[in-house]
């Protein structure tokens, strides 16, 4: 999508004396392919390139020039050549064709892919929100979570060894107060027994 820069380029005057074929017929313009690297998205390459496409102005500008000249790449390998004898042969054809529309257009297109970075920052926020954001919330409030547990977990294992000392010493209570209880009863009862086989031999 972009013009290569390159290190030896012709003199101007070599231009003039290349002989400049005609442009080609003037096919559909196709967006320049966007060169992909280990570090970028052939999706998102192809989805940008569709939309330089779909925001193509009207007439020849930016998109039409380099369409122009990878089609004379056969002929003339030279870039620098080759954009210029391109520029010059739609220029020849539609004189609206100037460096400034040129220069313009590109900027028409650079806003296309800002809009296009807005959005694809707002879709980052709310996935940054939904997979970061709201994950580090939930995690903290499940740690938090689970320090109320421990509290209440060493709380409940307190009171559970309170309940069992209580337990231990009410049961060892009950049973000395059955005990005598019953040791109290017995010793009424019998006494009424022996008062019983006594007065039987009396009366």
């Amino acid at each position: 999508m972009f013009v290569e820069d390159e290190q030896s380029q012709k003199p101007a005057e070599s231009v003039k004396k290349e002989p400049i074929p005609a442009a080609p017929p003037v096919a559909p313009t196709t967006t320049p392919v966007i060169p992909a690297s280990t570090d970028v998205d052939s999706k998102l390459v192809e989805h940008l390139e569709r939309k330089i496409n779909e925001a193509n102005l009207p007439g020849p500008d930016y998109l039409e020039l380099l369409q122009a000249a990878e089609q004379m790449k056969m002929y003339i390998p030279d870039e620098t050549t080759r954009l210029k004898a391109a520029f010059g042969s739609i220029q020849g054809l539609d004189p609206r064709m100037t460096k400034e529309v040129v220069l313009s257009s590109i900027d028409t297109y650079l806003g296309v892919l800002e809009a296009e970075r807005g959005k694809a920052k707002l879709r980052i926020e709310k996935l940054r929100k939904e997979t970061v954001e709201d994950k580090t919330e939930e995690l903290n409030a499940t740690n938090l979570r689970i320090e109320q547990l421990r509290e209440e977990l060493k709380t409940l294992t307190d009171k559970s060894i309170d309940l069992n000392a209580e337990i231990q010493k009410n049961t060892a209570e009950m049973s000395a107060f059955e005990t005598r209880t019953n040791a109290t009863i017995d010793k009424v009862v019998n006494r009424l027994n022996d008062d019983k086989v006594r007065l039987t031999q009396i009366l």
